[in-house]
């Protein structure tokens, strides 16, 4: 079969989705010597072209994929800590609050109630005692 470089570049184009010269050359003299080694036996010459510029494409990524050592990725980013201790704790402390809310008087827990909720507007200022303006 005859191919040019064109059938090439639109291959390239259709499997690497961009024009790469190098990528492009190396594509045709793999097409050239597996054209050569077949001695016209090809069935089907476009898609046999095909495969080898796709081919082609799979290795010039591959081999410019790097790779990192385990040794020396932090064990930071490979696992997370267990935080199933931290939550428990935290569940056992809602529910610990919200007994003790539920033990007060309806007035009690309104001042309780009121005191959390405008500590939380207010803002500490790092110059000052405390800040009383709103945010």
């Amino acid at each position: 079969m005859e191919f040019s470089a064109a059938d090439v570049k639109v291959m390239l184009r259709g499997v690497a989705g961009r024009n790469d010269e190098d990528l492009e050359q190396e594509a045709t003299l793999r097409a050239m010597q597996a054209f050569r080694g077949t001695a016209g036996a090809v069935r089907y010459p476009k898609a046999f072209l095909r495969k080898i510029v796709h081919d082609t494409v799979i290795d010039h990524w591959r081999r410019r994929r790097t790779y990192e050592d385990l040794d020396t990725v932090d064990e930071a980013r490979l696992s997370q800590p267990c935080t199933a201790e931290v939550d428990l704790d935290r569940r056992r402390q809602r529910e610990a609050l919200r007994q003790a809310m539920t033990a007060l008087d309806a007035s009690k827990r309104a001042t309780v109630n009121l005191f959390y909720s405008m500590a939380s507007r207010f803002r500490k200022s790092p110059g000052s005692k405390t800040n009383l303006s709103p945010p």
